[in-house]
């Protein structure tokens, strides 16, 4: 084998798990943020998923929607979505949303608390493995694949472990910082910037 055809082999290998995939919103339907349901979860760091939905949609008019275990929204394009239940079981509900919406995984956004990253920074990325994530691992066995676009969204501020404090309500510097990466999110779905 060239050595041309062992890069174009690599390149086809990454794109095979999906690391190489350029994000195109128009191939959206389904926009879901991972949380967990009740007020005494609503402000923490592990909710960003859910709050970074309420952001997107903060000028909407549309009011949410029950389905069996999951919220929706019908806004322009899209479905924006939050699971009923609670982070670790949120495959269950997104597999029955894609049911009920006749969508596949792939052209589902899924948005999430991210400890691995610094607050103030995401990243937007197709076909990766769930990381240590409960709520992304429970996604990814319940559809089956990791062919699904992700935004993780940083929440780590130089504390210690994650279970140290996503569950702690969010301070007002990074409740600033957060909307600002939520705001940019909805900007990259909707006008693709």
């Amino acid at each position: 084998m060239t050595k041309n055809s062992n890069s174009t082999a690599s390149r086809k290998k990454k794109e095979k798990i999906g690391q190489a995939r350029e994000f195109n919103p128009d191939q959206i339907k389904i926009v879901a943020g991972l949380g967990n349901p009740g007020a005494a979860y609503r402000a923490t760091y592990h909710n960003v998923g859910f709050s970074a939905l309420d952001r997107i949609l903060k000028e909407s008019a549309e009011r949410w929607k029950q389905a069996k275990n999951f919220s929706y929204i019908k806004s322009g394009d899209f479905i924006f979505l939050k699971p009923n239940v609670f982070m670790n079981d949120s495959g269950e509900a997104l597999k029955e949303a894609l049911c009920y919406f006749k969508s596949k995984p792939e052209n589902m956004f899924l948005i999430h608390d991210d400890s691995d990253l610094e607050i103030g920074k995401y990243k937007i990325e197709f076909g990766r493995g769930a990381a240590g994530h409960r709520g992304v691992t429970s996604v990814i066995n319940r559809l089956k694949t990791k062919s699904f676009w992700r935004a993780r969204v940083g929440v780590r501020n130089g504390r210690g472990k994650a279970g140290d404090f996503i569950l702690k309500n969010i301070g007002r510097e990074d409740e600033k910082i957060l909307n600002s990466i939520f705001e940019n999110i909805g900007q990259v779905l909707l006008f693709n910037d």
